[in-house]
């Protein structure tokens, strides 16, 4: 079963794949990454150089981080979780627009996230492990940009009650 693939969101540069998913009663096996299979997507000498795993809880909110150099390749390997991606490339002809989709792990969806674009994520199952393919490496907060999960300008549908939030999130400001 080829890839599945679609770059029609609605966020410039943003795309969605969908990786064949081999069940039997031992349970299931999927690719995450083959080299070379997104260079149609990418930039000419993009790698992926970091991989990166979160473990979450149940209401727990990831993000909204990112920077305007490093592509992500995202996807949820156990449990459900809800993405959301914000385009905050003033130049974009999408600036300010804003992608949603739950993921759950059997169904072996990514979001390919260009630079300059912000992602979180929340947890919807009682765990969920949530892996992040990175063009460059995670050199600390401090070297991101930080947007508020709740930002008025981006109305972001999240789910359910109020998240679970680190300190960061809590406190990240709101777009300009």
């Amino acid at each position: 079963m080829p890839l599945e693939l679609t770059t029609d969101t609605p966020v410039s540069g943003l795309a969605l794949i969908r990786r064949p998913v081999f069940r039997d009663e031992r349970g299931r096996f999927l690719s995450i990454y083959v080299e070379g299979e997104l260079d149609a997507l990418l930039p000419a000498g993009v790698k992926f150089l970091e991989d990166d795993v979160s473990l979450s809880r149940q209401g727990v909110l990831r993000g909204m981080h990112g920077d305007d150099r490093t592509w992500k390749l995202v996807c949820c390997l156990y449990g459900e979780v809800f993405l959301a991606v914000a385009d905050l490339r003033p130049g974009s002809r999408t600036f300010k627009s804003v992608f949603t989709r739950r993921f759950q792990a059997e169904e072996g969806w990514q979001a390919l996230i260009p630079p300059g674009c912000v992602n979180g994520h929340k947890c919807l199952s009682e765990f969920s492990l949530f892996a992040y393919k990175q063009s460059h490496t995670y050199t600390g907060a401090q070297n991101q940009v930080s947007v508020r999960w709740n930002d008025p300008a981006l109305r972001i549908p999240w789910p359910g009650p109020d998240p679970i939030l680190s300190e960061r999130d809590r406190l990240a400001p709101l777009t300009a």
